[in-house]
This record gives C-alpha cells, structure tokens and sequence, in this order.
C-alpha cells in the first residue's frame, strides 16, 4: 500500500512537472479570431477574445502562443 500512495504522489509530480514545461499542453486560454488579411501583404492578422492581443502569420493559421506579454519596444 505505501508503495501505490509513493507511485501516486510520483505521478502527479510528473504531471505538474510536464504541464510547466510545455505551456501549450495545459491549453491556451486564448482564443483566436481571424480578422482577415493586412492590406498590402500576404499575412493574416488574428486577434485574441479572451486579452485582445493582436498577432499576424503567413501561413493563415492562428498563433499557439499568447502574445498579451509582448511589449513594442522603442527603435
């Protein structure tokens, strides 16, 4: 029986463990909406539901990381 309760305790090490380390396993909790094409290129611009972020891409499929803590950043 201690054996089971170390194997359990082992396990949900492991789970929390990995959940940390590949955020995108957990779930995003974004949810991306395609607001269509920029004007004059080929990218798609998507916008974030849940914090409004804004992300664009050239292959036409949402982003799989949040982008809410991206900052601009002065030239």
């Amino acid at each position: 029986m201690p054996i089971l309760a170390l194997a359990i305790v082992a396990l949900i090490v492991v789970v929390v463990l990995w959940s940390q380390r590949k955020p995108g396993w957990s779930g995003s909790r974004c949810r991306w909406r395609r607001e269509g094409f920029r004007h004059g290129t080929a990218s798609t611009r998507w916008l974030c539901m849940a914090c409004r972020a804004e992300a664009y891409s050239w292959d036409g499929k949402p982003p799989k990381d949040c982008k809410r803590d991206l900052r601009p950043t002065d030239l």
